[in-house]
């Protein structure tokens, strides 16, 4: 891992936070647990969260900037409005799979212990709506499929998905694009 020292043990820190967070449940979140399953002193967290709150939100940022990185990634260079759906799309049906389910930790541990903080994956949401609808207004069946591609996202983040289903998600992601552009 490259940079700081300091930008090392953030990392360890924000790594540690979501582990603890899949291994014992949102609602066992402390930064005394934190602190353990790091290996950090004490100081040292509080020098990067001086609250849980502060450690939460930085939790938030990290996943939905990781999302950010995933859909840009998957779109390429100047892509048109159909490719964007496409990436959104695929980048959050694959967030839904089970392999990836400690990058969505961070929203349980906002919505057990800082339930305000949910408001930025709320945001992130619509800056998102508002990238793919700056051309235009997406047809009615687009905006269906952005809103199964969201809801199986967040089905999967609560643990409310079928794990025997989720490796066909980027497929189904795909299949509902499909119908919804040509509606």
């Amino acid at each position: 891992m490259r940079g700081t020292r300091s930008e090392q043990t953030r990392h360890r820190i924000l790594a540690a936070a979501r582990e603890f967070v899949l291994l014992e449940g949102a609602h066992k979140l402390t930064l005394d647990a934190v602190v353990q399953q790091a290996g950090v002193s004490k100081g040292s967290l509080l020098y990067h969260f001086p609250t849980k709150e502060s450690l939460i939100q930085a939790m938030l940022e990290e996943m939905l900037e990781e999302l950010d990185r995933e859909v840009t990634s998957r779109a390429g260079q100047q892509p048109t409005r159909r490719e964007l759906l496409l990436a959104y799309m695929d980048a959050l049906f694959e967030a839904s799979t089970p392999q990836r389910r400690e990058h969505t930790t961070p929203m349980l541990a906002a919505a057990a212990n800082a339930p305000q903080l949910l408001g930025l994956v709320t945001e992130w949401l619509r800056r998102w709506e508002e990238r793919l609808t700056s051309a235009g207004a997406l047809p009615p069946a687009a905006r269906l499929a952005l809103r199964a591609a969201h809801g199986c996202w967040l089905a999967a983040t609560l643990g409310l998905q079928d794990a025997g289903r989720a490796e066909d998600l980027p497929e189904v992601a795909r299949a509902l694009l499909a119908l919804a552009m040509e509606g």
